[in-house]
């Protein structure tokens, strides 16, 4: 089963990290900590600038290498990284800018943590991040960069601007808003929410649970989703200015909601239901 929706094909802005632009021109300091951290417990880091990448492992404590960078050796000195654990199932790490300008500074971060620890609150910007084997629950939040998850089991929220997000191998629910960049999804089991705009949205579902909507909605950007197995809640697509595909298995016995504008709708199947609608603009059924 096949539902096409077609639209003139829309610019994507192109996105990139900041982080790595200007290393000629910069001061660099390492910085290192070695903390306790329980199976399950929590991190919350707050990065005003710089990129962050967090791997799983099997140990009960949370290691964090890192380097801070400044114009001047005056503003590298200014930048303080707090770390703490402030109970054995919490830690807390922060980059505090310097006390006149930010300017071209900021922290980049490689941490490894146990693998079902809880992500309370990833933030940064001017960088990407990168979460990798985790299986725990996790809210990421930059700009200016990707995030990009891999191997990881449990619910996702995540959000950036100027810059992707991109999934591959995932089980458990997942939330991705974006700007000025495209949202990829490869090979995940859970519900997907997903929206950006300035770029388009694909996935592949393997499956779906039967409680949760998938939703997609983007502007200036197409949307491409294949389903692996019949979906067993409710798909919504919206877009403007952009195509909508999405492949189903033939079994599917799914309520779909398609829109755009700007454009106009190819069905290629009949719709079943007394409340099933077509139009230029618009697929209900």
């Amino acid at each position: 089963m096949r539902l096409l929706l077609l639209a003139p094909f829309a610019l994507l802005l192109a996105s990139c990290d900041l982080d790595h632009l200007s290393d000629a021109n910069r001061e660099f300091e390492d910085f290192s900590y070695d903390l306790p951290l329980s199976a399950t417990g929590r991190l919350t880091l707050d990065n005003y600038n710089g990129s962050v990448e967090i791997t799983a492992w099997d140990q009960e404590k949370i290691e964090i290498r890192g380097s801070k960078y400044a114009s001047t050796k005056e503003q590298l000195a200014d930048i303080r990284v707090e770390a703490r654990a402030v109970a054995p199932d919490q830690v807390t790490i922060r980059t505090v800018p310097p006390s006149e300008r930010r300017g071209n500074t900021g922290a980049r971060y490689t941490i490894r943590l146990p693998r079902r620890a809880t992500l309370e609150r990833i933030a940064s910007s001017n960088g990407g991040v990168r979460l990798d084997g985790l299986e725990g629950s996790g809210r990421v939040q930059t700009s200016n960069g990707t995030i990009r998850v891999g191997q990881h089991q449990g619910t996702l929220d995540l959000s950036t601007s100027n810059g992707a997000i991109e999934i591959r191998t995932m089980t458990g629910p997942v939330t991705a808003r974006t700007s000025n960049g495209r949202v990829s999804v490869d090979e995940m089991k859970g519900a997907l929410d997903a929206a950006t705009s300035n770029g388009s949205i694909t996935a592949t579902l393997l499956e779906t649970p039967p409680d949760r909507p998938l939703r997609f909605s983007t502007t200036n950007g197409g949307v491409e989703i294949n389903l692996r197995q019949a979906p067993r809640s409710e798909i919504r697509a919206q877009t403007s200015n952009g195509g909508v595909t999405v492949r189903l298995p033939a079994d599917t016995n799914a309520r779909i909601s398609a829109s755009t504008s700007n454009s106009s709708i190819t069905n290629e199947f009949p719709l079943a239901g007394s409340d099933s609608s077509v139009t230029k603009r618009r697929v209900e059924g």
